[in-house]
């Protein structure tokens, strides 16, 4: 009797374990498919195959970018994770010493538009301020209160770069922006939430609700 109750577990635990992976793909199949996330000012789109590859594109205001990479599904949450790429960044060099002023100049690759790009300045009574570029550079007056350190930035894709001290007489530096994969969207366990039919994503400010597309209409 014991063994053939033995005999009867191991079935009914065998019978489980086919049949959960089976679920899990029609689960995953159900998923899968082209997703739209339009709205006021936003065109996106999101398409999860069912290969367990995705794309995914945004275009908001002056912003467009795009992603590639895996997806899977946990429980309620859609889950990214991108291919590799090689992230924008500033490279910071020092063009000699300073007479009583802080001068950057802007070093871009062709066809890239300074207005887009600032410096964050912090001074030594702790004031910050944002300085835009309207050219290839900037001239900041040291005076009694100098400024103490400064980083780049390029606001329209959250790029920060890195905090450059600023000796007391002043500085000129070159900051160089290095567009590398410009544009691709970095994800790695980024989560997308389910509401309804619906799959949400918190992305720069916003909330982006993908609909998924009738492939029938």
């Amino acid at each position: 009797m014991a063994r053939v109750l033995q005999t009867a577990a191991a079935a009914v635990v065998f019978a489980i374990g086919s049949v959960a992976p089976a679920c899990a793909q029609e689960d995953t199949e159900a998923v899968a498919g082209l997703y739209t996330g339009n709205q006021t000012e936003v065109a996106a789109m999101l398409e999860l195959g069912g290969d367990g590859r995705y794309r995914y594109q945004l275009s908001y205001g002056a912003l467009d970018e795009w992603s590639a990479g895996t997806w899977t599904k946990q429980a309620d949450t859609i889950v990214l994770q991108s291919d590799a790429f090689v992230a924008p960044a500033f490279e910071v060099s020092n063009e000699g010493s300073g007479t009583g002023s802080l001068s950057v100049k802007l070093d871009l690759p062709s066809g890239f538009d300074p207005q887009y790009f600032a410096i964050a300045v912090h001074r030594k009574d702790g004031l910050a301020s944002l300085e835009r570029f309207s050219s290839g550079s900037l001239e900041l007056e040291m005076g009694g209160n100098p400024v103490v350190s400064v980083r780049p930035v390029l606001a329209v894709i959250d790029l920060l770069g890195p905090e450059i001290l600023v000796p007391e007489g002043g500085a000129a530096m070159k900051i160089a922006f290095k567009p590398n994969d410009l544009g691709f969207a970095g994800f790695s366990g980024e989560l997308l939430k389910r509401r309804g039919q619906d799959f949400e994503l918190a992305r720069h400010g916003i909330t982006i609700r993908f609909r998924k597309v009738d492939p029938d209409q």
